[in-house]
């Protein structure tokens, strides 16, 4: 320490790691979360740290990415692991052999991602109606479903996807 306080070539930085609750990249992009964390954060930003983390649990539960047992599936995390690597393949195999995909919503939105990925967009439209269709208030599954259709240049279908979002959750700020 002694010998870091006398280092006159040392950074002025802070040297120790700092922990933020919200960690953001870039100070011009808001963080505007899922519909379902929202009054957590609402909580958050008044200081009221209890009722912050009751709301933030009770979304938890209800969260598909959290809440679904597939989700925890080895199979479903190595295809995700997968995807971010590019290996777009591998992701989609693993997918296909797992056996919660006929009852996992999150299952088909992540399928419904790869092949996105994979420019298969009438794949993706497909995995994600499915997604949708299993738990309506899947608001990622919403929105990508939109992404996707824009991204194939179904840009009327994508607004009546945003729309449908704001319809079934009208709180929603990402829609």
């Amino acid at each position: 320490y002694r010998r870091l306080l006398e280092d006159r070539a040392r950074s002025k930085g802070a040297p120790f790691v700092t922990i933020e609750l919200l960690q953001n990249s870039s100070a011009e992009t808001a963080m505007i979360p899922p519909v379902a964390y929202a009054q957590g954060y609402l909580h958050v930003a008044r200081g009221e740290y209890t009722q912050a983390i009751a709301e933030f649990r009770a979304a938890a539960s209800i969260d598909p990415l959290i809440a679904d047992p597939a989700a925890r599936a080895p199979s479903l995390m190595q295809a995700v692991d997968a995807l971010r690597r590019g290996r777009i393949t591998d992701a989609r195999s693993l997918l296909e052999r797992l056996d919660a995909l006929h009852e996992s919503s999150e299952a088909h939105r992540v399928l419904g991602l790869i092949y996105w990925t994979d420019s298969q967009y009438d794949k993706s439209v497909e995995e994600l109606g499915i997604a949708i269709q299993k738990n309506p208030r899947d608001e990622r599954s919403r929105l990508a479903l939109s992404r996707v259709l824009s991204s194939a240049g179904r840009d009327a279908d994508a607004q009546r996807a945003l729309e449908e979002t704001i319809r079934v959750l009208p709180d929603s700020a990402l829609a």
